[in-house]
């Protein structure tokens, strides 16, 4: 079974109460404790679980039923912030995906630009907003040394 933490946003009232700043980012983005409870604890429990609860592109939730794991499945959770300490150790295996910082702005202004107003507005967002919130996490987080495997995605 797949899921992503980018199911798991915070609505964007709470995602932007404290400002579009980095720790804004960083601390309101995501619902690790629905992330947990709904998905990550029950899936080991062999319960029903829910894949997705927020659609942040339209701010709305997401009201589909929990599903029963078949016997034997596996989990394969994406996203960032996943190695973060509420986290961690729910996992039985974290692969980190490393990239050159300059690569990954190249590929986010590529593919967020058109959502984001332009090249230009791109680039102003995630100085402001993406890369120092990023910058917060490898530094106080440091995943690349705590994964069990790195792949070099520059």
């Amino acid at each position: 079974m797949r899921a992503s933490f980018d199911d798991f946003h915070f609505p964007r009232k709470i995602r932007y109460a404290r400002g579009e700043g980095a720790d804004s980012y960083y601390e309101d983005t995501f619902d690790a404790a629905r992330f947990r409870a709904e998905l990550l604890e029950p899936f080991a429990r062999g319960e029903p679980i829910r894949t997705r609860i927020f659609d942040h592109v339209r701010d709305v939730p997401i009201d589909e039923p929990a599903v029963r794991p078949p016997a034997g499945a596996v989990l394969v959770v994406d996203g960032i912030w996943l190695h973060k300490p509420v986290l961690r150790e729910a996992f039985d295996l974290t692969i980190w995906l490393a990239i050159d910082r300059q690569v990954a702005l190249e590929r986010a202004i590529v593919r967020d630009s058109a959502s984001m107003g332009g090249v230009d507005q791109a680039r102003e967002r995630y100085a402001a907003r993406y890369f120092p919130g990023e910058t917060r996490y490898l530094e106080e987080v440091d995943p690349e040394s705590i994964a069990d495997l790195v792949v070099d995605t520059s």
